[in-house]
């Protein structure tokens, strides 16, 4: 049963667009939700695979694979060397140190030279052609791969990377599980789930859910991906949290934007960071028309009728994207920290929203995820009490 559901997933028809497979996996939610059921009842804990239709790949082939993309990206890949090697999680930036695009890079299985670049999809062709800019008279080839390879996640369970096919620990935290590249023409194998000793028992504990499970996965976790979710050409990569996600060297040498980065990393202040942000009452079927700003209800009163420069001064941040009542902001970190830390509180006072069509408004209330290091936010009044600097 569970076969031939994938199966369907994976027929031409439906690859043929990405709406599609999205809307045959938004169908497969009775049958997941019986697969689950029946998973519990036999004392089996369930997880969620999802196709990452918004991600696509780029294959980068040839002898110098490694080390071109060794200067082009924040993070050191050189570990991609060794066949079957990866992902190693790594940002594209602009020549002014600005996020450009993310990306898990993989080295292809065999022995052949050849990496395989996991990248948000609406920013592939855009991807490509800034590194074949740089790529000049390299014997490299940089091919778009998409119809070949297709991205899945699977999360919110008790996973095991390795084993059967290409399930890797997503390096960024382990609480968003694995991550792997497969023939987009085939069934990528059930990820290794503790307590199951064979394939069926896997099997049966796996939930085939949408993309937006992920998505919402990821916001809960306070976790960025994508140039929706990171506005491109304007976030500085530390400003994106690569610091703490495993996505960034400082000993690696140089690369596009380093110089910036680096500046920026050893003056130790950050002022805005990508955070989540909940959005209560939101129903699950509403789209908001982000990127949309975001103001303290006080500012939104007191800014009625003012100038566009002063409305703009009062900005707290930008609500970037969203999936139902999570979604990602790009905050200044002073007022959203402050705002989160009275609203876990219960205090009354000016709230955080954004401005909707007809004068309606949508409450925003910053979350400080608990992976964050304790002197994020507070750098410029020195290291917490009880710490000591080095």
């Amino acid at each position: 049963m569970l076969a031939g559901t994938f199966r369907s997933l994976l027929s031409p028809a439906c690859c043929s667009s990405s709406s599609s497979l999205l809307q045959a996996a938004a169908g497969l939610a009775v049958t997941s939700a019986a697969l689950a059921a029946s998973s519990q009842a036999a004392g089996q804990r369930t997880y969620h695979v999802a196709r990452l239709a918004s991600r696509g790949v780029i294959s980068l082939a040839g002898e110098e694979c490694v080390q071109f993309l060794q200067g082009m990206t924040t993070n050191d890949v050189r570990p991609l060397e060794q066949p079957g090697a990866g992902p190693v999680y790594t940002m594209l930036l602009t020549a002014k140190g600005k996020y450009l695009h993310d990306l898990f890079a993989y080295r292809a299985p065999g022995d052949s030279p050849e990496l395989l670049l996991d990248v948000d999809a609406a920013g592939l062709q855009s991807a490509l052609q800034w590194l074949g800019k740089y790529k000049l008279r390299r014997k490299l080839q940089l091919t778009d791969a998409s119809r070949q390879y297709s991205v899945w996640a699977a999360f919110d369970g008790q996973l095991q990377a390795g084993g059967a096919g290409q399930w890797r620990q997503d390096p960024r935290l382990p609480q968003l599980g694995l991550r792997g590249i497969f023939d987009a023409q085939q069934l990528p194998p059930p990820p290794a789930a503790a307590g199951s000793s064979s394939r069926k028992q896997q099997a049966a504990g796996m939930s085939i859910v949408s993309e937006d499970h992920f998505q919402r996965w990821r916001y809960m976790l306070g976790i960025a991906e994508g140039d929706t979710d990171v506005p491109t050409g304007e976030v500085a990569p530390l400003e994106c949290n690569l610091d703490a996600l495993a996505g960034i060297s400082y000993s690696k040498g140089c690369y596009i934007g380093q110089e910036r980065n680096s500046y920026t990393h050893f003056r130790g202040i950050i002022r805005k960071r990508l955070m989540p942000v909940a959005l209560p009452g939101l129903d699950a079927s509403t789209r908001l028309p982000c990127p949309l700003p975001i103001v303290s209800s006080a500012a939104a009163a007191a800014a009625a009728g003012s100038t566009p420069s002063s409305s703009r001064s009062s900005q707290i941040g930008t609500l970037t994207n969203h999936c139902g009542d999570m979604g990602m902001a790009y905050m200044k970190l002073a007022p959203a920290l402050a705002a989160a830390a009275a609203a876990g509180k219960g205090d009354k006072g000016p709230q955080l929203q954004v401005q909707l069509e007809g004068g309606a408004v949508q409450q925003v209330v910053p979350q400080r995820p608990e992976w964050w290091p304790a002197e994020w936010g507070i750098e410029e009044a020195g290291p917490p009490a009880g710490s000591s600097s080095s």
